[in-house]
């Protein structure tokens, strides 16, 4: 399901935003649905142009062929002290987010001024976004021990749980002064 959704925001953003950095992956399943009524015929003159332009076809006996060779899949490498690091941070978050509903308050400093404090139920919603980013960095982690060629499923993710992580984050700004 994932993987759908990365192609159609990735196609998206060659055919209509004019990115014009492409995997060869994403070529070869774009290539793959030309003449299938997939694409508009502007659409496919458009592709066809742009992946001759990056040498990503040939035409050989007037029918264009893919010879783009992708790049053997390195896997993503996040050295240890890296690692302890995310998971400290993660650990941090959700025990400074329990250590603050435990005393009815979270206090966050800020660089100038005198920081936010936080009470109420707003708390709550503040430790939700605490568990949020803590997710984001045992995500981070985990990506280092996944060896298959899913690093855009992971970027995907951390983009998401970001905007929740944010959303959660003004939720309870909010919450916070409303009260």
């Amino acid at each position: 399901m994932l993987n759908r959704v990365y192609f159609h925001l990735e196609q998206r953003k060659i055919l209509y935003q004019g990115k014009e950095d492409i995997s060869p992956e994403i070529a070869k399943v774009m290539f793959s649905k030309l003449n299938t009524g997939y694409y508009t015929s502007q659409e496919e003159e458009f592709i066809i142009k742009l992946f001759v332009k990056k040498s990503f076809l040939n035409k050989r006996n007037g029918e264009y062929e893919f010879i783009k060779k992708s790049k053997p899949y390195k896997p993503n490498v996040i050295p240890k002290n890296i690692r302890i690091l995310f998971l400290s941070i993660a650990a941090g978050l959700v025990l400074y987010g329990l250590f603050g509903i435990n005393h009815g308050e979270i206090y966050l400093p800020s660089k100038r001024g005198h920081g936010v404090t936080f009470i109420g139920d707003s708390i709550f919603v503040l430790f939700g976004s605490f568990v949020v980013l803590a997710i984001c960095c045992i995500i981070i982690v985990v990506d280092h021990y996944d060896k298959r060629n899913n690093e855009h499923l992971y970027d995907l993710a951390l983009k998401g749980l970001g905007y929740v992580s944010l959303a959660f984050f003004i939720a309870a700004c909010i919450w916070n002064l409303a009260s």
